[in-house]
């Protein structure tokens, strides 16, 4: 069934308690003579290094719309007048940055004024509650990813906003949306879901209040991240951080990070570009918790005419992991005695007002177990004890049976193997890209449109590498109630014997001949888990694997927005637009949990597969609003 979402905001000249939503900032001031305080007519006022500008009106009033964020250089001339040049000047997207120039009387030809901008303590204009992070702050700041900086505003606490569910904060970058649409983050929620490099960030502006009517579908917060473009001269960034200077790291992090932009030579139409880059390996902190990834963003701009600009974003991560859970943290050995000591360790974890009844009803030496208490039997604390009084303390005896086993659990000939658990959870495997295209055309000093479209795409995958040796009897023959993945094969030991690549809900290997009530269902996959008496999963017959056994997922995002900004006069800055986002959504996961129970979903359909007959699923969202900023 096609569901299709419609939802309409409209905001028509809200006051200015609502943020303002763009991408971009504005720059106004007044010029006036130094001794006279009289506005000065026609000052030409630059941003160094861009094509921004603009003159003062009859008032002396200026202002330059639609100035990405950053740091900038900015110059007033007029005849008459020294030049006065404002250095450092910081503008932030939704935000007006003053700027005033104070022109004196030039006595000598090119006299120059130069002076350094500071950030004013208060910011007028900004009347939600919102936290700017520049580029300049975030490279000084312990932090790793957009979740680090999120999580040092005041109201956000672990991806949540003002108390709100993780699924009501918006993330956008460049203004555009680069959620799962289906809310299905790493925390099983909603989060940014595209590694962007930090050296590509320009600025992050984090609001938890007093949003735009832009932001119609955002409940608890705003996240918008806008990334640099290539500037007038060339520059670049190499940085590389590793912690193997620590003894005994167990992360053993090794993290290269780059960007380099300028304009691109031959200098067609004015283009820039810029591209920056990550790469991370990383062991994690534990066993088995490695991630092992990648992203990119890079950005070509272009201005064919002195009113347009056309700018092509690409950004794209890609990262495998593992993943560590506490429970599977253990070794199962064929032969018991791991250490080869020829004696079957035995331990225990007891309350220490517990021992002397433990020892009491299962016939060992309380004096023993006393001693290894060091005599103390008031403070209550849970305490080891050795059980076979070799003060060896790890346990060997898994299956709690008091004997020193050997079993070939795998069926290879070999009763010392060793089975480390934690390769029977899963391992990721994660793609997100976006692609942005972005039109801007100035139609005057005080109007301009934006047309933009982006594709964001998330896709992600897990599984479990089920390697289960079929040949139980070793006779090197598949024998009846061997074939554990229904192909009539005796497959190498080793082989992921339980897949669905093309998400049919069907074992691949099972899918011989055209009849399908003849192929296997991830219903009649074997399992079942084994556990030691502390609960940590144990190899058993070789079924033993994590619930969760296979996930393949892709939601692709299409957005097209067009917008209209006009600074109707020096107190009034009107903007009005509409944006319509259409989706796919696929998602396929399968849990076997216990009791024989099977979970999961198998929801629309794409490349990658999907239910015979089963619909894809297309839902679209339109929106429109409009707004007033007052400044005062």
């Amino acid at each position: 069934m096609k569901k299709v979402l419609l939802i309409l905001v409209c905001a028509l000249f809200a006051l200015s308690s609502v943020a303002f939503a763009a991408s971009t900032g504005k720059i106004s001031g007044k010029v006036t003579d130094l001794n006279t305080g009289e506005a000065i007519v026609g000052a030409n006022v630059l941003v160094e290094g861009t094509y921004f500008g603009s003159a003062s009106d009859a008032d002396g009033n200026f202002f330059i719309l639609n100035v990405p964020p950053g740091t900038y250089t900015v110059k007033c001339q007029v005849i008459g007048y020294k030049t006065y040049i404002k250095q450092n000047l910081s503008v932030n997207a939704d935000l007006t940055t003053k700027c005033d120039f104070p022109l004196e009387v030039e006595v000598i030809e090119g006299e120059t004024v130069v002076v350094e901008a500071t950030r004013p303590l208060i910011q007028n204009d900004l009347t939600s509650s919102r936290n700017i992070k520049t580029a300049e702050e975030i490279q000084t700041i312990p932090v790793d990813d957009i979740e680090d900086i999120v999580g040092m505003t005041a109201g956000f606490v672990d991806g949540h906003a003002r108390g709100g569910r993780m699924d009501e904060v918006k993330y956008l970058v460049n203004g555009m949306p680069v959620t799962d649409p289906m809310g299905q983050g790493d925390l099983g929620s909603s989060e940014v879901e595209i590694d962007i490099p930090e050296l590509s960030i320009a600025e992050v502006n984090v609001t938890t209040g007093g949003f735009s009517a832009e932001y119609g579908n955002a409940q608890s917060g705003v996240v918008d991240v806008i990334t640099k473009e290539g500037g007038s001269n060339y520059s670049g960034q190499l940085r590389y951080k590793t912690s193997e200077f620590i003894i005994d790291d167990h992360h053993q992090l090794q993290d290269i990070e780059f960007s380099f932009g300028g304009p691109v030579p031959g200098k067609f139409w004015g283009s820039r570009f810029f591209v920056a880059g990550q790469y991370t390996d990383d062991m994690g902190r534990f066993d088995n918790g490695t991630n092992k990834s990648f992203s990119i963003n890079s950005s070509l701009s272009f201005r064919p005419t002195k009113k347009d600009k056309l700018v092509f974003n690409y950004m794209g991560s890609q990262a495998k992991q593992g993943e560590y859970r506490h429970d599977w943290s253990t070794t199962t050995y064929e032969n018991e005695d791991s250490d080869f000591d020829n004696i079957l360790d035995r331990s225990t974890s007891l309350l220490s007002s517990n021992v002397h009844q433990y020892a009491n009803d299962n016939g060992y030496d309380w004096n023993e177990f006393l001693d290894q208490m060091g005599g103390d039997t008031t403070t209550k604390r849970w305490v080891l004890i050795d059980l076979d009084g070799d003060r060896d303390y790890r346990h060997e005896d898994r299956n709690s049976n008091k004997e020193w086993d050997i079993v070939d659990l795998n069926y290879d000939g070999d009763a010392t193997d060793a089975f480390n658990m934690l390769d029977h959870v899963r391992e990721f495997d994660n793609n997100r890209t976006q692609f942005q295209m972005k039109w801007t055309h100035n139609i005057d000093t005080k109007s301009y449109f934006e047309v933009q479209a982006s594709q964001f795409r998330t896709y992600m995958k897990y599984n479990i590498n089920e390697a289960i040796n079929e040949d139980e009897n070793m006779n090197g023959v598949l024998d009846e109630g061997e074939d554990l993945n229904g192909n009539n094969l005796l497959d190498k030991f080793g082989t992921d014997l339980f897949v669905d690549e093309n998400n049919n809900d069907y074992i691949d290997a099972s899918e011989v001949g055209d009849d399908p009530d003849e192929w296997m269902r991830w219903a009649e996959v074997p399992f079942g888990n084994a556990q030691d008496g502390d609960k940590f999963y144990l190899y058993g017959q070789g079924f033993t694997y994590y619930r969760l056994r296979w996930n393949e997922d892709e939601k692709i995002t299409r957005t097209f927005k067009v917008s209209y900004t006009n600074q109707l006069d020096n107190y009034n800055k009107m903007r009005a637009g509409f944006e319509y986002e259409w989706y796919n959504i696929f998602d396929h996961d399968v849990d076997l949990a216990s009791g024989g129970n099977v979970y999961g979903q198998n929801l629309g359909k794409s490349d990658l597969g999907g239910q015979p007959g089963q619909e894809a699923i297309r839902p679209t969202i339109f929106a429109a609003f409009a707004e007033d900023k007052m400044e005062y």
